[in-house]
């Protein structure tokens, strides 16, 4: 078994658990053990940070072509940035627009494992029919992904919006407002147009995000486009978090 399938069977095995654990347990528990185990990489991970600063380089650079400009005690003390450097730093630069713009797809790719979910709790999970699905994939550009992506993603919250007034429609009907531990009578096959768009859109997205940071940063910068691919889905989850508090408050 090769790292890739380990690393996929390992993914779903602890999704599923915690969704169990959340579902017939509570969200406490399932939430606390996921901060349990990010406590612990975080410590791990620490240790191992502060074992490797011995091996770092402290190179000062100065911001842009102002790293070109020195005085004549400055290239004595070895602080001029050469041309290539400059021309590094400006290509990472170049890509900050890209990562905000990506800011609000990341906020609502967090609601499929978030809102999405919570959906799903209160609809009857009974599956009666398994469809299978076939793609036919096409060649499209790194920015053609992401921007169909984001517009997947656009589509996806208007059909979570329609289920979910459908939802509340139901529960008024049956007389359920109060009564959060009852059953909604309406199946969860309700979600699954908006499953399979956000998972359209994360295909196209993410893989298309992946391969435009790691492709547009000079090659010894490898790590920093990753890196920076990956903060768009952190700071998109802060977000996302700070966005249902502020309208849980409000409403």
């Amino acid at each position: 078994m090769n790292k890739q399938m380990r690393r996929l069977f390992g993914v779903n095995i602890s999704i599923i658990l915690n969704h169990i654990s959340e579902d017939n347990l509570s969200w406490v528990l399932g939430f606390g053990i996921l901060c349990i185990i990010m406590v612990v990489a975080l410590v791990v991970a620490l240790i191992v940070f502060l074992c490797g600063t011995t091996t770092y380089r402290y190179n000062v650079k100065r911001f842009l072509n102002k790293a070109l400009l020195a005085s004549n005690d400055s290239k004595e003390h070895g602080k001029v940035c050469s041309i290539k450097e400059v021309e590094e730093a400006k290509a990472v630069l170049r890509l900050v627009p890209i990562w905000a713009t990506c800011l609000v797809y990341a906020i609502v790719l967090v609601q499929s494992s978030t809102f999405f979910m919570k959906q799903c709790a209160t609809m009857d999970r009974s599956i009666t029919v398994i469809r299978t699905w076939t793609r036919k994939s096409t060649r499209m550009t790194m920015l053609q992904r992401i921007r169909t992506g984001m517009f997947l993603s656009s589509i996806s919250m208007i059909l979570a919006a329609l289920v979910e007034m459908k939802r509340l429609k139901t529960i008024q009907e049956y007389g359920l407002v109060d009564k959060s531990e009852v059953t909604v009578p309406m199946s969860v096959w309700w979600l699954v147009l908006q499953y399979v768009v956000i998972g359209l859109s994360e295909m196209l997205t993410m893989v298309g995000l992946q391969e435009f940071f790691y492709d547009q940063v000079p090659n010894k910068l490898r790590s920093i486009g990753l890196a920076l691919y990956l903060s768009i889905f952190g700071v998109g989850s802060f977000l996302s978090g700070f966005l249902i508090s502020a309208i849980d408050k409000a409403t």
